[in-house]
């Protein structure tokens, strides 16, 4: 800041004006620095390194299948994401801020509770796409590598507690978060998104199974190629995909993403929401 405004302004005054306006605007919010002397801020929109490699097998471990935020224009709206990053990095009560391992469209946040559960977040394209995962020390992380995206249809039945009954609690507080922002940011009003997963009949692994007509290729991964499921469409029962063609059962159980939309016991309100983002 001193370098951009110290040729027009001189006033230390001005200098936390200008920080309180862009915390306003969602910006950047204080860093835990955990010392008394210069302050320290998070902008997630000036991180330019990016995650290391290990996204796809990180992923890939996770025992529950991602949410994604689609959005109606085929495209995540400009400066969306880290607007999204900040909102949740200031839920304190969730996560062990300081540890929170940041890049440029990616972000992990391990809780308060046990840093064993974390909750990720990928920009793609056109969608966000949220993990809420809980690391398994008898995991074997081997085999062939599957997409970024990747999506398990033998999901387990005895997922532990924690991993289940957080994830309402991470669908619920990102809606919150989305419907905040579309208040406070005209820009955002006008732009329509849908809570998805993707579909397991035919994206299997997060590509699509048969040939991609579009493509013309096998195990096409363009986002625009895959099928996404609405998370509220889902929540009223179990659907069918007529996409594939050498599906051999093409029934979609809503059970299979019941974690995502299973609200009854883990609401977050929209008082203690507002209470920790502000």
């Amino acid at each position: 800041m001193k370098h951009m405004w110290k040729p027009l302004i001189g006033d230390r005054d001005t200098y936390d004006s200008l920080v309180d306006i862009m915390e306003k605007f969602s910006l950047l919010c204080g860093w835990p620095s955990g010392t008394s002397g210069n302050k320290s801020y998070l902008v997630p929109s000036m991180l330019r390194s990016h995650p290391p490699d290990g996204i796809v097998k990180l992923l890939a471990s996770a025992k529950i299948p991602s949410l994604f935020l689609k959005f109606e224009s085929g495209h995540v709206p400009p400066s969306l994401f880290p607007r999204l990053v900040l909102k949740l990095f200031e839920c304190g009560e969730l996560w062990k801020q300081a540890k929170s391992k940041l890049f440029h469209n990616f972000a992990r946040f391990f809780t308060s509770d046990d840093e064993n559960l974390s909750v990720i977040l990928l920009c793609h394209s056109s969608s966000v796409e949220i993990v809420v995962h809980k690391a398994n020390p008898t995991l074997a992380l081997a085999g062939e590598q599957s997409s970024v995206m990747a999506l398990s249809t033998d999901f387990p039945r005895h997922t532990e507690a924690t991993e289940v009954t957080f994830a309402p609690t991470v669908r619920s507080l990102l809606g919150l978060m989305m419907e905040s922002m579309r208040e406070e940011f005209s820009w955002l009003r006008d732009i329509k998104y849908e809570m998805c997963v993707l579909c397991p009949v035919c994206c299997n692994g997060g590509a699509v199974s048969d040939s991609c007509p579009t493509h013309k290729k096998q195990r096409c991964k363009e986002e625009q190629c895959l099928h996404f499921l609405s998370i509220s469409k889902l929540a009223n029962g179990s659907t069918f995909c007529d996409r594939s063609a050498l599906a051999p059962d093409t029934q979609v159980s809503s059970k299979q993403f019941s974690h995502w939309f299973d609200l009854s016991r883990h609401q977050v309100s929209k008082s203690t929401f507002e209470g920790e983002v502000r």
